[in-house]
């Protein structure tokens, strides 16, 4: 327990991290794309993101990638999601989590591992965590009951060595002075109640992901749909540019995505659109009709910029 912190989700654990590990001016290696909440808060934070290439089709070259990056940029931290990485689902094995941890240790970095999805596997699951190939004092895990369970259920944690989690902790109450105790309590259960409650999920998020990847194959055949093992999103490629305007125009019509850009730095990624399989197969079906209308009319709309929106 003196290797735990409660927090209100995993954000809250992010902010949290950040605030103790660094400061303005520090860089924070972060995998590209990423989860944009977490780069928000990493720039909110003064800090400068050093950006990784994820490549789905090559996941031994992300740990040769991070651990160059890291010799040549001295990163003070990298924030990773080996589990189903948001948005690209990317799963890492054991090897290539004992790469990376052995090249993060060698720049000196700590590494801030999120698992918020690692209980989402459909396909696959993952092995060991990350923290079983890192140093104790090189590595702070991030988890969170909100995917897992529900949305709603704002109850996460941070596990780090003791004296870190009580310099953790010291930031924490600055903000609140504890978790929201009845939620705490609903985690409780949830979690005695997980061996029959998660397979179920697991099967509905299966057959979700399955009927939106023929949805799109169907309507939108020349978008590139890579199936990840777990998760909650799929990373399409675009045959274009075009993600912001995409968005713009899907949102006239109801239907409220993230443009490719919010995961990424600088312009990157207005080729790309994630897709999340979280609603009913109906629902997934009626917005593939949605962007397939809004495909046949892009060539009339101005690209322009998506606006910024908290995404999750």
């Amino acid at each position: 327990p003196e290797q735990i912190l409660i927090t209100a989700g995993a954000l809250n654990g992010i902010t949290v991290a950040l605030e103790v590990l660094i400061g303005p001016g520090d860089r924070v290696l972060i995998e590209h794309p990423s989860y944009p909440n977490a780069l928000d808060a990493i720039w909110a934070s003064g800090a400068r993101p050093v950006p990784v290439a994820v490549d789905t089709a090559d996941p031994a070259a992300v740990a040769v990638d991070v651990t160059r990056v890291a010799r040549q940029t001295s990163p003070r931290l990298a924030y990773l999601m080996p589990d189903f990485q948001n948005p690209t689902g990317l799963l890492l094995d054991a090897e290539q989590r004992g790469r990376l941890a052995a090249g993060l240790h060698g720049s000196g970095t700590v590494a801030l591992v999120d698992e918020t999805l690692v209980e989402l596997g459909l396909d696959a699951a993952p092995g060991a965590p990350y923290a079983a190939f890192a140093r104790a004092d090189r590595a702070i895990t991030v988890g969170t009951l909100s995917k897992t369970f529900w949305g709603g259920l704002r109850v996460g944690w941070l596990r780090a060595e003791a004296t870190l989690i009580q310099r953790l902790t010291a930031a924490a109450v600055r903000a609140q002075l504890s978790g929201p105790v009845l939620e705490q309590l609903a985690a409780c259960h949830l979690l005695d109640a997980a061996d029959a409650t998660l397979p179920v999920h697991r099967d509905r998020l299966r057959a979700q992901r399955d009927a939106l990847v023929r949805a799109l194959a169907a309507a939108l055949p020349r978008w590139q749909v890579p199936v990840p093992p777990g998760g909650l999103v799929l990373w399409c490629g675009l045959p274009a540019p075009v993600s912001n305007a995409l968005v713009d125009a899907a949102q006239r019509r109801g239907l409220l995505l993230a443009a490719g850009p919010r995961f990424g730095t600088g312009h990157a990624f207005a080729d790309r659109l994630r897709l999340p399989y979280t609603q009913p197969i109906d629902v997934l079906r009626r917005a593939v009709e949605i962007l397939a209308e809004v495909v046949d009319i892009l060539p009339a709309i101005d690209p322009g910029s998506a606006p910024s929106r908290l995404v999750v």
